[in-house]
Order: structure tokens, then C-alpha cells, then sequence
């Protein structure tokens, strides 16, 4: 097994301290090194293939730089793509590192938390309260994108919200004939059916919509 290369080969391989080594490599505020030394610690860092442990770093700061983004676990489009580039892109600069998990069925929550250590989750699947409530009591920043799986009726009128806009969005420029492809994937029911052609479903009651009072009514 390779050995893992440290902040010691680092500083034997550049000429200096260990504690130079840790200061250019985290940027410490208040330290004036020389622009050359600077350059030999990254020269080392690129030849040895140096890469920093983030528990030590975490240690030395007293907190986890590691952001837990929890995604559906279904196939996933554009939206939530974007999603997560945009909170990437937003934490990066911040020192933060995003990490994307599956919240998969009999996988434990607070199993996964509490192996990865992360300063937040971004739950950009929804959850239950039951598996909520024990990620705030580890002291865990948990931030939800979905109204709770206990609360169905908000669930599903968060989704027919969607589907409502996207309804108005297609009659507003002029189309009258509006279809709406089921997925079939039961994973995926929490999502579909409020919004498409179901009972329920914003398509099926498109009669009683702002929007759909503009639909010829074959197409309601």
C-alpha cells in the first residue's frame, strides 16, 4: 500500500517548517511569507501529490468544511443540476466542499452524517420529520427545500404550485393542446401525480384554473 504523503514530506521536499507548509497551503490571515517561498510549498505540494486531510483541517479549526447535499433517488434534470452547481458555485469561495448523496430507502441518515461530519445538509430530497429532527440534534445546519413528507397536503400543493406555473407559462403563449407524459417510475409519484392528469392532479382540474378557463374544453 502507497504511503500517504504528509505536510512533513512537503516541508522536507520545499525546505522549510511544517508550519510554513500549513500556513500556504490554508492562506493563514496574518503570516507574511515570501512570494518564492510560497511557490516552493506549491511546487512540493503538485510534485508529491499532496492532498490535505479535511479531519486534521477540521481539527485545527474547530469545524467540518464539508456541506452533505442530499438529492432524490430518482433520475435528475436539468433543475436539480442547477441547483447544485448554483450551491457549489456559492460555497466554494467560502472554503466550503460539496459532497452529493442518494437518499435511498433503508439507508440511515444519521449513519451517513455522522461518518461524513458535515458543517450543513442541503436536503434537496424531501424528508420525514422522524429522519429530520435527529440531523438538528447532532448540531447539524439542516437546510429543506421540500415542505415535510409528514404533511402531505403541503407536499402536494407545493407541486401542484409548479405544475400551476407551468400550465400558465405554455397558455400564456398561445397553447391550447397540453399533454402530460406519466412517468412511471414509482419513486417518482410524489412528484408526478399532484401535478399531472391524476385525480388530484393540476392537469385533471385545469377547468377550475386561472389557466385552464382559457383551454378549449376538450382539453381541460
Amino acid at each position: 500500500m502507497t504511503r500517504r504523503v504528509t505536510v512533513r514530506d512537503v516541508a522536507k521536499l520545499s525546505g522549510v517548517s511544517q508550519a510554513t507548509v500549513s500556513y500556504v497551503i490554508n492562506d493563514a490571515p496574518g503570516q507574511t511569507i515570501p512570494q518564492a517561498t510560497r511557490d516552493r510549498v506549491f511546487a512540493a505540494v503538485k510534485e508529491l501529490g499532496y492532498v490535505p486531510s479535511r479531519a486534521a483541517r477540521a481539527l485545527r479549526s474547530g469545524r467540518s468544511d464539508l456541506v452533505l447535499i442530499l438529492i432524490p433517488d430518482v433520475a435528475m434534470g436539468e433543475m436539480y443540476a442547477q441547483l447544485i452547481d448554483g450551491i457549489s458555485n456559492a460555497l466554494d469561495p467560502r472554503g466550503y466542499t460539496t459532497i452529493c448523496r442518494r437518499k435511498r430507502e433503508g439507508i440511515s441518515l444519521v449513519r451517513m452524517v455522522g461518518s461524513l461530519d458535515p458543517a450543513a445538509v442541503v436536503a434537496l430530497a424531501p424528508l420525514e420529520e422522524a429522519e429530520a429532527a435527529p440531523l438538528e440534534a447532532l448540531g447539524v445546519q439542516l437546510v429543506q427545500t421540500h415542505p415535510s413528507l409528514d404533511h402531505p397536503e403541503s407536499f402536494a400543493g407545493f407541486q401542484k404550485a409548479v405544475a400551476r406555473i407551468q400550465l400558465e407559462h405554455l397558455v400564456e403563449r398561445g397553447h391550447t393542446r397540453i399533454g402530460y407524459a406519466l412517468p412511471t417510475d414509482p419513486r417518482l409519484e410524489l412528484f408526478s401525480v399532484p401535478r399531472g392528469g391524476g385525480r388530484g392532479g393540476v392537469l385533471h382540474g385545469a377547468r377550475s384554473s386561472r389557466a385552464g378557463g382559457d383551454l378549449p374544453r376538450s382539453q381541460r
